[in-house]
């Protein structure tokens, strides 16, 4: 590098949930994002299921991913906490998935109640009725209308960060740039300064000399003239 020269850095401070996930919150919000989708397609699958073929194991299937939704729904409230939009709108895909879950729970005691009084073919169309009826799907729809809109936000602030960071590196940059420069000169101007002093030293010495030989030469010939 040059004399004087100095490098910059650049250091992007975590939040607190950043800090405790170890990347940044972009990331832990978009993976956040896919789990959510992924155990609600659990849920509605292990849910059908059920209604469909009246098996206990695919209600406690259905149940287990009821509740690891309700967590990841939790933790994406988390990651977002410091955005009202956003945090509003996890909100809102809590609140329709607590109401998809009680639409679901009515359904299955419904149908609980119709096999325990032995109507076997009343349990087996009573959850299809309500499944035709819509409001389940409805529900549906609305909590991935709604985290649709969480990622698209979630997109267009990223891409928001990842501007704003380019211009903030490219201001560093410049920065650097300018103060390499800076050195640059003044290394320059150091050198030419030492450069005239010595100069100016050489020419003094030469001064001195030349006249240490004229006053020599001087004392000679006044001794000679003298003798």
């Amino acid at each position: 590098p040059s004399p004087g020269a100095r490098t910059g850095f650049v250091f992007i401070c975590p939040g607190r949930h950043e800090a405790n996930r170890g990347y940044p919150c972009a990331a832990g919000t978009g993976a956040n994002l896919n789990r959510v989708l992924a155990v609600l397609g659990n849920t509605e699958s292990f849910g059908l299921r059920w209604m469909l073929s009246l098996d206990r194991d695919y209600l406690a299937d259905y149940h287990l991913h009821m509740d690891d939704l309700d967590a990841q729904i939790a933790e994406l409230g988390l990651l977002v906490a410091d955005d009202a939009e956003q945090l509003a709108r996890v909100e809102q895909v809590a609140a329709l998935a607590a109401e998809r879950r009680v639409w679901n729970d009515e359904t299955t005691r419904g149908t609980k109640a119709l096999l325990e009084a032995g109507d076997l073919a009343g349990a087996a169309a009573h959850p299809r009725q309500r499944v035709a009826a819509g409001t389940g799907g409805r529900l549906s729809q609305q909590v991935r209308a709604t985290l649709d809109a969480v990622i698209v936000a979630e997109s267009e602030q990223r891409r928001e960060r990842d501007a704003a960071m380019a211009a903030r590196l490219a201001e560093t940059n410049r920065t650097v740039v300018i103060a390499n420069a800076l050195a640059l000169v003044a290394g320059l101007i150091g050198f030419l300064a030492t450069w005239q002093s010595r100069k100016a030293w050489a020419r003094e010495r030469d001064l001195a000399i030349a006249k240490e030989r004229a006053e020599a030469a001087s004392q000679q010939k006044s001794l000679f003239l003298a003798t």
